[in-house]
C-alpha cells in the first residue's frame, strides 16, 4: 500500500540520518543511500519530492536540524526534550 510505503520510506530516512550522525546529509544523499540500502524507489514518480516530504516532517518533529545544505540527526530524545522546552 502507499501508505506503508511511505512508513518504510520514513523510517528508512530517519536510519540513514541516524547512522550518518554527526554528518548531515543532502537530499540527493539521501536517496542514493536509500538505493544503496536496497529501497525500491521505482513506484515513486518523483523520488526526491516524497524525500523532501520526509525531511520536512522530520525537522517539524525536531529529529533532524539543518546543517548548511544538508541536514543532521538531532535524536529522538532531543526532539522530545525539544517538544517538552516549546510547549512550556
Amino acid at each position: 500500500s502507499v501508505e506503508a510505503s511511505a512508513i518504510g520510506m520514513t523510517g528508512s530516512i530517519r536510519s540513514i540520518f541516524r547512522d550518518a550522525y554527526p554528518k548531515g546529509l543532502t537530499p540527493t544523499q539521501v536517496r542514493d543511500k536509500l538505493i544503496a540500502d536496497g529501497f525500491d524507489l521505482s513506484a515513486q514518480t518523483n523520488p526526491l519530492a516524497s524525500i523532501h516530504s520526509v525531511i520536512r516532517r522530520l525537522l517539524d518533529g525536531g529529529e533532524i536540524q539543518p546543517n548548511g545544505d544538508a541536514y543532521r540527526w538531532m535524536g529522538s530524545l532531543r526532539a522530545a526534550a525539544k517538544r517538552a522546552m516549546e510547549e512550556k
